[in-house]
């Protein structure tokens, strides 16, 4: 993905595309204005280090924007027989609630919606570092 991001960007001056371990970044404090995870997080076996890395590498009063699944997503409706075929960290993934209050415990001040289509399930919002 990185190589394809790098063939669709050329022309972008202050691009850059890199692959870090999302739980310890390679970025100083406070260095980004804005954070955006789609469907990355739960992924990740340490979400609770990738939040914090998040909150760590984001100025104060940035924002981080979100879309994502939770344990929820995998137990009802069209999800069940998906979490059967698709690899996930399903033994260390968050629960919607987990998650939210992952956010407000390092410091966002968060603001949350949920779908819940056709029986798949998944939650998105953003998230305001104030401390």
């Amino acid at each position: 993905m990185i190589k394809r991001a790098r063939q669709k960007g050329q022309g972008l001056e202050n691009a850059k595309f890199l692959q870090e371990d999302a739980s310890s970044l390679a970025f100083d404090n406070e260095s980004f204005d804005l954070v955006v995870d789609f469907g990355i997080i739960h992924h990740i076996p340490n979400w609770q280090n990738a939040l914090a890395e998040v909150h760590r590498t984001l100025k104060t009063n940035g924002e981080f924007l979100f879309a994502e699944l939770s344990l929820e997503t995998w137990e009802t409706g069209i999800g069940r027989p998906r979490g059967k075929i698709l690899e996930h960290p399903y033994d260390q993934m968050f629960r919607r609630q987990e998650f939210v209050d992952q956010l407000k415990n390092l410091g966002f001040e968060t603001e949350t919606y949920e779908e819940k289509p056709v029986g798949f399930y998944y939650f998105w919002g953003k998230a305001s570092k104030i401390r």
